[in-house]
């Protein structure tokens, strides 16, 4: 039910709305970092996920940088951001390369 609304607002929201959304929903997933349960961070990566990529590149270079240090950073939100060309010059890139490594091991 929530990935169809999800789907829906991108479907009808300009480039710029969804990069806001991503950047709301970044806040309320740093702010309860550290506390929240491993179903609650698969829906954060649900979410986070279709959004990444459905913004500009300059706007998943800012996501990237933030999420990052993130000890619970959502291992999907990881593979998209490693596989991500456009972010090649962003020094974490090479850190999200290996944390995709790490848990591509588990």
């Amino acid at each position: 039910m929530l990935t169809n609304d999800l789907d829906d607002l991108i479907a009808g929201k300009e480039i710029g709305h969804r990069a806001d959304a991503l950047r709301r929903i970044t806040d309320l997933f740093v702010s309860s970092s550290g506390q929240i349960s491993d179903d609650q961070i698969a829906l954060f990566d649900d979410v986070m996920g279709k959004l990444v990529r459905e913004i500009d590149a300059s706007a998943r270079v800012a996501f990237s940088t933030r999420m990052a240090s993130m000890p619970d950073m959502p291992p999907q939100v990881i593979r998209t951001l490693a596989l991500d060309d456009d972010l090649l010059l962003n020094p974490t890139y090479w850190d999200l390369k290996e944390m995709d490594t790490r848990y591509a091991q588990l």
